[in-house]
């Protein structure tokens, strides 16, 4: 699995994002300035090696059992210790960037590496702490077997027979009995117990004499001669004349299966032997395996929560439970270096099933803050139209479901910024309105709401959002008209769990934080259950409603394996009998968080910090200031003498017949600093009328004598009168004279 990866799908602010996607020419010129588009100048996307360092952790938290013992004799519930949390930087390397011809796509490789970060982590912890937990190699080993325990015995069983006749075989040669006709004498002790005096113990007649449960037909039936020659090769194998306790021919290990497992009818009509013989094969050959393979299989799985042991529960410390041990029943089938045996939690590496590439070394040496496995990834850029940025195409080479089905109309804003996954939801984000997030953990996206809960992060005011509860309901794919249901896309029926079966390759739920599907009283035991407050469980982001950004997140999955009573080795334990076959028990569970760099809260702070400043001036400041300036603009425009007397003047213009000079003295007058009065001399009086312009005297007798007649005359020398209130003064002594 790769990391968790938050992007988002909001409905509003749609139009911005259309925009960005007009453009599918075939080159990238003109993509860098979009923030939406994936390009080359993106964080982590533009250089042939990038670390892509962001403020990134996870907070491993695991369930201790800690009466293990009590538990497996059915005498108690598993009693589960909470232990951490136990931080982690999370980092992600990204190389070899590859860009289709059009820029649409980007091709890929990364690794994931841990770093252990103590003063985050909870007081005293270190990587050498141990606890008791589920082993999922052992559940892993169990779901190959169909459940049944018997079926990983079964294997051996040859090795077993190979024994038992190879000892027959001696003994029949020591007393005299030519090594040509020794073996048909062994088989024929085997099944009929006529060659040695007395029983020898594992022998099939043996058996089927001696063992009170089984019904008395069993007793009775015989596997008459030379069948059970026949018979018996099939299940030794090509070693059955030559007996090899190293090894088991898989043709036999095949044939055991067969006679063991399959159906009685078929497996008579197989090997033309009677139903009832069938029968007694069967259950002869569970007797060899629990009584023979069992007590070898016990060693190899070790003293139980022993530091090398293995079985249902393993007792590891914190640095093996998250990067590894070689469990001891995988490595005695498949070899210690086979990377199959290597036991891990794997909830930020990929599963198994993957195609992957190595650094060409064991992965006992590398070094273990780093995961050793390489993936690859081809996501869209979204420069196509309708397309959704980081969404994956192929992840390591395998092709990944559409998360939106091509009839969705678009979504709106979708894009993750940065490497530290945060959302961007857009300006003007309605806190009301739902938001529909993509949760990579999922590989679904899911409905958040609003909590109304504020939180202080760096500094910066945030709304915190949650999981809305239908993002937690069953889903399937009947409804395809509403975003909501595009989350089905990967369906499942479970409520408030996902399936994670086929990546882990034994029964696993992933969950909200502190909550399983099992029995109350397990249930009880981790201290908490499901609520319809989803935030309690830890799943939540915080929005900054201003910008639209998502200033730190954090997400919590528990793991949870299913785990039920066995066939051998763990026939008794504790069941409630409200689930008495099966129960689903937590192993660990992640918080993995985000929040912003200290410089990028500074410079986010900064801009919230103008933007405030600016509303507050124009809030504020600006009718204060314009409320200010309003008094000495309402003296020296109204109540000051020099606004006084050019009130007056304007009343004698708007009296005046000659308005055609009024105009023209008024657009020709030149302000002083007094709106209207000339400029006086440093002696206190008027500056002298230039030579070539008439007093004023003789201007007013000539408008009186003939008005248009001196108006046309002394037009130009009229526009140059700087004495407006001389002219009219004395043409209003001469009307009165």
């Amino acid at each position: 699995m790769w990391l968790p990866v938050f992007c988002c799908c909001s409905k509003q602010d749609a139009e911005p994002l259309e925009r960005a996607l007009e453009s599918d020419d075939e080159d990238a010129e003109g993509v860098g300035s979009n923030p939406v588009v994936i390009t080359p100048d993106t964080d982590c996307f533009g250089s042939a090696y990038a670390v892509c360092d962001a403020e990134s952790y996870f907070d491993y938290y695991f369930w201790n059992v800690t009466n293990a013992e009590q538990w497996f004799l059915g005498l108690a519930p598993p009693a589960l210790q909470e232990i951490g949390p136990y931080a982690f930087l999370v980092q992600e390397v990204r190389f070899n960037p590859t860009y289709s011809t059009a820029y649409n796509e980007v091709d890929f490789s990364f690794y994931n590496f841990q770093t252990f970060v103590p003063e985050q982590s909870c007081a005293g912890c270190t990587l050498n702490d141990t606890f008791v937990g589920i082993n999922r190699a052992y559940q892993q080993l169990l779901q190959g077997a169909k459940g049944y325990e018997i079926a990983l015995l079964m294997p051996s069983v040859p090795l077993v027979l190979q024994t038992v006749i190879g000892g027959f075989v001696g003994g029949l040669e020591q007393s005299g009995v030519p090594a040509a006709y020794a073996p048909t004498y062994a088989a024929q002790q085997w099944a009929q117990c006529n060659v040695f005096p007395t029983l020898q113990g594992p022998e099939l007649c043996a058996w089927a004499q001696n063992v009170q449960h089984i019904p008395a037909v069993y007793a009775n039936a015989a596997l008459p001669m030379p069948g059970a020659a026949t018979v018996l090769g099939a299940l030794m194998g090509n070693a059955s004349l030559n007996p090899s306790p190293s090894a088991a021919d898989p043709a036999a290990v095949n044939a055991c299966l067969l006679v063991a497992f399959g159906d009685t009818a078929t497996v008579a009509a197989t090997l033309y032997l009677q139903p009832q013989v069938v029968q007694l094969l069967q259950g002869y050959l569970f007797w060899l395996a629990e009584n023979f393979v069992a007590p070898q299989f016990s060693s190899i799985l070790g003293t139980p929560l022993g530091p090398i042991s293995g079985g249902m529960l393993a007792n590891r410390s914190i640095y093996q439970w998250l990067y590894g041990w070689v469990d001891p029943v995988l490595a005695s089938s498949l070899g210690a270096d086979n990377p199959v045996a290597q036991v891990a939690l794997q909830f930020a590496w990929q599963g198994q099933g993957a195609p992957e590439a190595r650094f060409g070394v064991p992965t006992t040496q590398l070094s273990p803050s780093m995961s050793p496995l390489i993936g690859s990834r081809r996501v869209k850029t979204g420069k196509a139209r309708d397309t959704i940025p980081s969404e994956i195409l192929l992840a390591n080479g395998q092709p990944v479901v559409t998360t939106f089905p091509d009839t969705l109309p678009p979504l709106g804003n979708i894009t993750v910024a940065g490497a530290d996954n945060g959302l961007t939801f857009g300006l003007a984000v309605v806190g009301t309105s739902s938001q529909l997030v993509f949760d990579g953990t999922l590989g679904r996206p899911v409905n958040t709401t609003e909590t109304g809960i504020s939180q202080d992060v760096k500094g910066v005011k945030a709304e915190q959002w949650t999981l809305a509860m239908d993002a937690i309901s069953p889903c399937n794919l009947s409804d395809w008209h509403s975003a909501a249901s595009s989350r089905c896309a990967f369906p499942d029926n479970i409520q408030g769990a996902w399936n994670q079966t086929q990546i882990y390759a034994c029964p696993s739920i992933l969950t909200l934080a502190r909550f399983n599907r099992a029995d109350p009283a397990l249930a009880a035991s981790t201290g908490n259950n499901m609520s319809a407050n989803n935030a309690s469980h830890g799943w939540t982001y915080a929005m900054e409603m201003t910008t639209g950004y998502s200033i730190s997140g954090a997400k919590t999955f528990q793991l949870s394996h299913e785990v039920k009573p066995t066939d051998i080795f763990y026939k008794n334990l504790w069941m409630s009998p409200e689930s008495p076959k099966s129960m689903w028990f937590p192993s660990f569970w992640v918080r993995s968080r985000y929040e912003p760099s200290d410089h990028d809260a500074r410079s986010l702070a900064n801009i919230l910090r103008i933007r405030s400043l600016i509303i507050t001036f124009l809030t504020y400041v600006a009718p204060g200031l314009s409320g200010a300036l309003l008094l000495p603009a309402a003296w020296f425009l109204v109540l000051c003498p020099a606004a006084k007397e050019r009130r007056a003047t304007m009343e004698m213009l708007c009296k005046s017949r000659a308005r055609r000079l009024r105009l023209k003295i008024r657009h020709a007058y030149k302000p002083g600093p007094r709106f209207g009065v000339p400029r006086l001399q440093p002696n206190g009086k008027l500056p002298p009328l230039p030579q070539t312009v008439p007093s004023p005297a003789e201007i007013a007798v000539k408008m009186l004598q003939n008005p248009l007649e001196a108006l046309s005359a002394s037009s130009a020398q009229v526009e140059k009168v700087p004495m407006v209130k001389a002219a009219f003064g004395a043409l209003g002594q001469l009307s009165g004279t």
